[in-house]
Order: structure tokens, then sequence, then C-alpha cells
């Protein structure tokens, strides 16, 4: 049992290790968020993975950001958006989205759903990755600020207290 835990811990540390610099690692948020907004609902992670491989970044932030929507918390919102986005690119009007619209145009809302999956997604990738890119400087700024010893604020060195002589 341990062998097989502490394989898994090297496992996840090469994962997180993996193409990790801060640019890599946005990029692959990125990936994953534009997986997480494809109707090919089931293979958001393998799109993912595909991507992470292809663009030669983090492939374990891609998989997480593909789960953006788990759960199906986000999954509806998504779906709507798209759906309209994509009538409104192909037919220039926004669709009707009640339930006896939605059964008896399914096909054309499919072929809606998918057109609007290609610019809802860019613009989800490109804003999660910037701000995963700003998370990332701000973070290690701090980090930076908090390993430098503090500094006087004059410039000279900082005086010695004395202890009294005896």
């Amino acid at each position: 049992m341990t062998a097989a835990w502490r394989r898994l811990l090297d496992l996840l540390r090469r994962a997180r290790a993996e193409h990790a610099s801060p640019v890599q690692i946005s990029v692959a948020v990125a990936a994953g968020l534009f997986a997480c907004c494809s109707p090919l609902l089931g293979f958001h992670c393998f799109i993912a993975l595909a991507l992470a491989t292809l663009f030669r970044v983090n492939r374990l932030w891609a998989a997480v950001a593909s789960q953006a929507s788990i759960f199906g918390i986000l999954r509806p919102p998504i779906v709507f958006v798209e759906i309209e986005l994509g009538h409104h690119l192909r037919v220039g009007s926004w669709a009707p989205l009640d339930l006896a619209t939605i059964v008896q145009r399914a096909p054309s809302l499919m072929l809606d759903w998918a057109i609007g999956s290609l610019p809802f997604g860019l613009t989800i990738a490109a804003l999660g990755g910037v701000v995963t890119y700003g998370v990332i400087g701000a973070t290690a700024a701090i980090k930076r600020r908090r390993s430098r010893p503090l500094e006087p604020s004059s410039g000279s060195t900082p005086s010695c207290s004395r202890s009294p002589a005896r």
C-alpha cells in the first residue's frame, strides 16, 4: 500500500511540475475552459488533455479547468447562451426557447449549440487565461515580498540593541 501511495504522490508531483511556467499554466487553464464549453458532453476532459498535449502545456491544470461546469450547476446557463449565440450568428435573431420549440426544432438547435460554442468557448478561455495569469503573477509577487528581509526605510543599516553594561 505504501509503495502505491508513494507512486501516486510522485505522479501528482510530476503532473504539477510539468510545463509549469505562468504562461503555460494560463494557456492550460484556457484550453480546459474552452473544452468545458464544448457540446460534446462527457468528453471535456479528453478534449482538454488533447489540447494541452498539442500546445505543450500543463495537462493537470487543463483537466481541472475542463470540469468548471461540473455537476450541471453551470451547464444549463452555458448551453442556453451557446444556443442563443449560435442562433443569432446563424439566423440574425434570438431563438425563442420554450419547451415546444426545443422539441420541435431540436436538430437546428443542436447546430446552433455547436456554432455558439466556438465564440463563447474562446471568450471564456481568453478571460480565464488572463485571470489565471494575473492570479499567478500576484501570488508570485506576494511570495517574493514575504521572502525578502525587511529593509529600513531610511536606507541606513539597522542599529543593534545594546545590552546594558554590567
